[in-house]
């Protein structure tokens, strides 16, 4: 079962959310900055996610980053307006060539949700332009040196590959923002964090989709 690879699950129904992962892989609970309980909202399935402002709130999970070579990310989110923010990042990517930085950006000629993963001397992307309306699931993997992009349990975007594999930046990961910007803060909801060690193939990523979905994780 993929789930035996869960390195973090925060529900987001807290200000500071607990990390629901079983203790083998899972021990960092998060601590929101500026996060209140007005801030958390009906989200997935009945259940409550954060709210975040695009100014400056954000939640810190700690070093999660036990992924050795592959890797998943998974959340909810809705947004309505097209800005510059983090959903799960623990890197500036492009500037580091190292660790995960998945986020928005406001470049709709080239796609508004971009995760960037680094091998330690280069990185790659995948893009892909994302509704702005309601909730919408939003995955990465990382299998291998392949990294690809899903939407709402289906593949998004093009995938991509590097030579060698992931290097980590053994650093916090972020709920939010941009790792460490100032200015890089999502605007909108966010609910349903996984993170896994290993990669989720195209029917796994559906699956963890339609489980969320339907309230059943």
């Amino acid at each position: 079962m993929y789930l035996d690879h869960l390195i973090a699950h925060y529900d987001m129904s807290l200000p500071n959310p607990v990390n629901l992962a079983p203790a083998t892989y899972g021990q960092n609970n998060g601590v929101g900055t500026g996060i209140d309980m007005s801030n958390i909202v009906d989200g997935i399935a009945g259940g409550k996610g954060t709210k975040y402002n695009g100014t400056d709130e954000f939640t810190n999970v700690g070093n999660v980053n036990k992924v050795l070579d592959d890797l998943t990310l998974s959340a909810f989110i809705n947004y309505k307006v097209a800005h510059k923010g983090g959903i799960i990042s623990n890197a500036i990517t492009a500037s580091s060539k190292t660790g995960y930085n998945f986020f928005l950006w406001d470049d709709t000629a080239f796609g508004e949700i971009y995760v960037d993963i680094g091998n330690g001397t280069t990185y790659k992307r995948v893009i892909h332009i994302l509704p702005r309306v309601g909730l919408h699931h939003v995955g990465i993997t990382l299998i291998g040196n392949v990294i690809t992009l899903y939407a709402n349990g289906d593949m998004a975007g093009t995938p991509q590959s590097f030579d060698g594999s992931y290097v980590s930046p053994n650093q916090d990961t972020e709920i939010g923002r941009i790792y460490s910007s100032v200015t890089r803060f999502f605007a909108g909801i966010i609910d349903e964090i996984f993170i896994l060690k290993t990669g989720l193939s195209q029917i796994q990523m559906r699956d963890l989709y339609e489980q969320i979905r339907m309230g059943r994780l």
